[in-house]
C-alpha cells in the first residue's frame, strides 16, 4: 500500500471552464479528480486552479490543488490550499489530513500542527480512507503521528502510534530482549518504523 512517509516527502486551455455553476463546478471537479485518480498531479493541478480561476468559491477545488501540490512535492503552497478549503468548509476532513501531510513535508517543519490536524482526522474519523486515493487510510495517520513524535524525541508516544498500525508489535522500551540487534530502544524504534512503512507499501 502507497504510504505518503516515504513522500520526499491536470493544462486545461480549452476545456469549457467558463462560468460558476454549479453544474460547471461539479463537471469540472469530476476531471481534475479524474486525472488525479491517473496521477496526471500536473494536469489536475492546472484543472483545479481553472476552477478556483472562475472566482467561485470552491472549497473541494483548494483541497484538490492542496493534493496535487502535495503530490508534486510541493508542500508549502499545499499546506495554504488546504488551509483555504478548511476556512471554507471545515467539514472537508481529507483536507485537514492533506495538511497534516503538508505540514511535515513543509520546510521547516511545523510538528505540532502536524500532531494537531492529524489528532483532529482521527477524532471526526478514525477509520478515515480517501475517497480519491483509498491507499491513504488511517493508518497513514497514526504513522505519521509516529514518525513526528519520533522527531521530537516522543519516544513512548511514537511507539504508541505504532502499536495503533500493528497491534501484535512487541517492542517495549524496558524489555531489551524485543530491541532485537539494535543496541538501543530508539534504534530498535527507528528500525519499526522502517518495517511498518515498507511493509504496506505498494
Amino acid at each position: 500500500m502507497k504510504r505518503l512517509l516515504a513522500l520526499a516527502l491536470i493544462g486545461l486551455s480549452g476545456c469549457g471552464i467558463t462560468g460558476t455553476s454549479d453544474d460547471t463546478g461539479e463537471g469540472a471537479l469530476s476531471s481534475a479528480w479524474n486525472r488525479y485518480a491517473q496521477q496526471d498531479y500536473d494536469g489536475a493541478l492546472a484543472a483545479f486552479s481553472a476552477l478556483l480561476d472562475t472566482g467561485g468559491l470552491y472549497p473541494e477545488a483548494s483541497e484538490g490543488q492542496g493534493w496535487c501540490q502535495l503530490m508534486l512535492g510541493q508542500a508549502t503552497p499545499a499546506a495554504l490550499a488546504f488551509r483555504q478549503a478548511l476556512l471554507a468548509d471545515d467539514e472537508r476532513n481529507s483536507a485537514r489530513v492533506g495538511e497534516a501531510f503538508a505540514r511535515r513535508d513543509s520546510s521547516p517543519p511545523d510538528y505540532p500542527r502536524v500532531i494537531q490536524r492529524a489528532r483532529e482526522a482521527l477524532r471526526r474519523d478514525p477509520d478515515f480512507r480517501f475517497s480519491h486515493d483509498t491507499h491513504i487510510d488511517w493508518r497513514d495517520l497514526h504513522l505519521l503521528m509516529a514518525q513526528t513524535f519520533f522527531y521530537q524525541q516522543a519516544l513512548d508516544s511514537s511507539l504508541v502510534h505504532c502499536r495503533a498500525v500493528d497491534s501484535g508489535l512487541t517492542l517495549s522500551r524496558t524489555d531489551t530482549l524485543s530491541w532485537g540487534a539494535s543496541p538501543t530502544f530508539e534504534l530498535a524504534l527507528f528500525s519499526t518504523l522502517l518495517e511498518l512503512g515498507s511493509a504496506t507499501a505498494p
